[in-house]
């Protein structure tokens, strides 16, 4: 059968390492069981620059997308796309699921991922992602249907043989356009594809003993094609959670069963497959005693819970007065149990310093200032998180009425800033100028009062809608002409 689309070329052999795959997935376990979404990302992708085909390490990768997403992240950053990239199509391909899963709901990303997938020589990881990009599609489609975009889709899950997606996104286009009489013809040769696909007819054609090869399989067929009348083109999944459960429940004290299972209840994306994960972890907790079980329990947690906050704030937002009040109780309790989640890592893990900075933030949002500073001073140590934490900790500083310290700690900030935390330079910036206005009036300093106004003219140049800087502005050249 000829299809319409072109298969690419071949591509160039490549040499899988697993083993350093696995160091750096390791490193990204251990970044979400701190909640640093988005360098258990980069980790993720420099796994799968070496050992592509691992699906396991793909879905814990998704995991950290949707934590990451849920969390507010930011789209992907050019120095960890530098380090992630390199001259081959795994590289590529590596880059492009890092750049989606840091917006996993762009449907341009998504594709580009699924297109690169297919140049790299992918399909089962294309399979595989098949369902989320078509969500991601699909929610672009609501927002402002296209038909271009219909067809580019089409293609892509085209290219790894995801046939049911494909089809979709066929019919979606002919949809918009029923005169497509070509489109028409095309999606006649992708139904043909899928019910080859689904049969199996492909496996074993112009072989010998192909008729008996179907016999011997039958019961496997029969399994697959009883998943899938119960889960409609989830069969696959089902199927997959099945065989899950079932290692679980034979081998409770199976850490590779645990895992497994509580992410496949996790991937579903539903409240009670999250609930079920939960009490998976905490029986894993209970039965093997690993800690990183009953952190993964803690996490989906705080995610359901911040989770209900974003629903009860759209009302508050509103101006809904009850809502308002709820969604500032429903915080305050959500930022304890994080804070006491991180003060047990943190006794459990005392020389990590991710942790330390994440208890000082916690504490800081409860207006702990005194406790936040002990953490976050210790979080300093580590350079990855220098700027960030002696930023945090000098407003803790100006919390507690001792600007001079404060202006210390935004000074080191800044001397610390580097390509990977440029984008805090602002912020900081803005912080330290509001501290030295302080501290002139409290001293009725000129140089501070030079000092700041000089801050707040080079944010101003850079960026005259920042914040209030305009107001800024004239309060700095007053304070300055009362104090000369």
């Amino acid at each position: 059968m000829i299809l319409p689309w072109k298969k690419s070329e071949p591509p160039p052999a490549f040499v899988a390492d697993p083993a350093k795959a696995a160091r750096y997935a390791e490193k990204a376990r251990e970044a979400m069981r701190k909640g640093e979404w988005t360098y258990s990302l980069t980790m993720f992708a420099m796994s799968v620059k070496f050992d592509p085909n691992n699906l396991v390490v793909h879905t814990e990768m998704y995991d950290a997308a949707m934590a990451h997403h849920n969390a507010g992240g930011k789209s992907a950053a050019s120095s960890d796309v530098k380090m992630i990239d390199g001259s081959g199509l795994v590289d590529r391909f590596a880059v492009s699921e890092y750049q989606w899963f840091c917006n996993v709901r762009d449907a341009g990303l998504a594709l580009t991922c699924l297109e690169t997938a297919a140049k790299a020589g992918l399909p089962d990881f294309g399979q595989w992602a098949a369902k989320s990009v078509f969500g991601a599609v699909n929610l672009a489609q609501n927002a402002k249907p296209n038909k271009k975009l219909w067809l580019r889709a089409k293609d892509a899950f085209a290219g790894v043989e995801a046939w049911e997606q494909a089809l979709q996104c066929g019919e979606a286009a002919v949809g918009m356009d029923a005169s497509d009489g070509a489109l028409q013809a095309e999606l006649r040769q992708l139904q043909a594809a899928l019910a080859i696909k689904r049969g199996g007819y492909n496996e074993n054609l112009g072989k010998e003993g192909a008729f008996l090869t179907r016999v011997k399989d039958a019961d496997k067929q029969a399994e697959l094609q009883a998943a899938d009348s119960l889960s409609g083109s989830g069969g696959k999944d089902q199927l997959q959670m099945e065989v899950a459960k079932r290692e679980f429940d034979e081998k409770p004290q199976s850490p590779e069963a645990v895992l497994k299972y509580a992410q496949l209840l996790r991937r579903a994306g539903t409240p009670e497959g999250e609930a079920l994960a939960i009490e998976v972890y905490t029986t894993g907790f209970k039965n093997i005693g690993e800690y990183r079980f009953k952190m993964e329990a803690d996490n989906i947690r705080i995610l359901r819970a911040r989770r209900k906050l974003e629903a009860i704030k759209a009302a508050a937002d509103a101006g809904d007065a009850k809502a308002a009040a709820q969604h500032a109780a429903g915080l305050k309790q959500v930022q304890e149990f994080e804070a006491a989640c991180f003060a047990e890592r943190a006794s459990k893990y005392p020389t990590d310093r991710g942790v330390k900075y994440d208890l000082g933030r916690l504490l800081f949002e409860l207006g702990r200032y005194e406790d936040a500073m002990k953490s976050l001073q210790e979080a300093k140590d580590e350079g990855k998180y220098r700027v960030i934490a002696a930023h945090l900790l000098g407003r803790c500083f100006v919390q507690e009425g001792w600007h001079g310290e404060a202006v210390g700690e935004f000074k080191e900030a800044l001397a610390a800033l580097d390509v990977t935390t440029g984008d805090r330079e602002m912020d900081i910036r803005y912080d330290l100028m509001v501290t030295l206005i302080e501290l002139a009036k409290a001293e009725k300093s000129i140089q501070h009062a030079k000092d700041a106004q000089e801050l707040c003219s080079a944010i101003l140049r850079k960026d005259i809608g920042f914040r209030d800087i305009r107001a800024r502005r004239k309060e700095t050249d007053e304070l300055v002409r009362q104090l000369s």
